[in-house]
């Protein structure tokens, strides 16, 4: 039995249902970015909350046999008073790191492999952040 917020992984050229596991457990946070990690390899699925949470899930495409690699809060030093962080989270693939903010002054580079904050670019502007775009020109 899950509760709160759970995937479903589907098949969509068979329309069959593969694998539902829980995630976050908590279904007011919801989700705000849901992104495939290594598409070309053996791709790992990044999950995100609006409240700041990263999960990264190998095997998820295995009935039962996912397992999750690594969570961890992207969002530190929110504002004081903020009830809902509003996260957002953008996977950058050519560096390998995911990039989070939302209601905070900064825009922060995580390592996963280390979990630990690589960079983080603080605001000018008191407005919060609402869509991240990774971007790498050739």
């Amino acid at each position: 039995m899950f509760f709160g917020v759970f995937h479903r992984i589907w098949n969509h050229e068979e329309a069959t249902l593969l694998n539902t596991f829980g995630n976050h457990h908590f279904p007011d946070r919801g989700i705000s970015k849901l992104c495939l990690v290594n598409e070309l390899d053996d791709s790992l699925l990044l999950d995100a909350s609006f409240d700041g949470n990263i999960q990264i899930w190998k095997d998820y495409l295995l009935k039962g046999k996912q397992k999750l690699v690594i969570a961890f809060s992207s969002i530190h030093g929110h504002k004081p008073g903020v009830r809902s962080l509003s996260a957002v989270v953008d996977w950058q693939q050519q560096c390998d790191y995911p990039y989070a903010s939302g209601e905070i002054s900064s825009i922060m580079l995580w390592d996963v492999d280390k979990e630990q904050l690589v960079n983080s670019k603080s605001s000018s502007s008191d407005c919060s952040v609402s869509v991240l775009v990774s971007l790498i020109f050739a």
